[in-house]
């Protein structure tokens, strides 16, 4: 039934109506701001990546085939392709912008203070932690869980065993919370 929904409404918006475009929207767009936020972790970024989703959608409707998979499927895929596009700029430009409380599902911050929550604060701590680690687990922390990939994609362009890339992305993520939560515990200002 949601499929054909969006069958009907897709139609609609090769047609240019800007209503059908809005019931898309207001359908799909929290998922899509959820995969950008994960990806991206800039609330601002990720804004701009879901816009960029829809206006993709308007733009090439035409391009979708239902046979192929859902709309929202399709529309996954131009998000991640979004995000990852903003990820390749230079290590300067994709510093780690994280609210307080999250790394990419994985990593819990707690803060010793609730004053201790300054984003600009948290946000030099992060990188500080991040760049603690070797450059072989900052590369894997990058590609799990700022670009995306499985742990098995990893594996294959690695050539490294997956039960081998499993292991050492727990323990670059155990040092990267022992890293942080050392320095968030003894509230030393960076």
């Amino acid at each position: 039934m949601a499929e054909q929904d969006d069958q009907e409404l897709l139609q609609r918006i090769l047609q240019r109506d800007k209503q059908a475009f809005a019931l898309l929207y207001d359908k799909y767009a929290p998922k899509i701001l959820g995969l950008a936020r994960k990806m991206l972790t800039d609330l601002a970024a990720a804004e701009d990546a879901t816009q960029e989703t829809f206006l993709a959608l308007w733009q090439k409707a035409h391009l979708y085939n239902f046979e192929k998979g859902a709309l929202l499927t399709w529309l996954y895929r131009i998000c991640r392709n979004l995000c990852l596009d903003r990820m390749k700029r230079p290590a300067q430009e994709r510093e780690v912008n994280l609210q307080p409380g999250i790394l990419s599902d994985r990593i819990l911050l707690q803060p010793a203070k609730e004053n201790e929550t300054d984003p600009e604060k948290l946000q030099a701590r992060i990188n500080l932690a991040l760049k603690a680690l070797s450059a072989a687990e900052q590369n894997l922390i990058e590609q799990a869980f700022f670009a995306g990939q499985s742990h098995s994609e990893i594996a294959k362009s690695s050539g490294i065993p997956l039960g081998t890339v499993k292991t050492r992305i727990a323990a670059a993520l155990k040092k990267l919370r022992h890293g942080l939560g050392s320095a968030w515990q003894s509230g030393e200002d960076i």
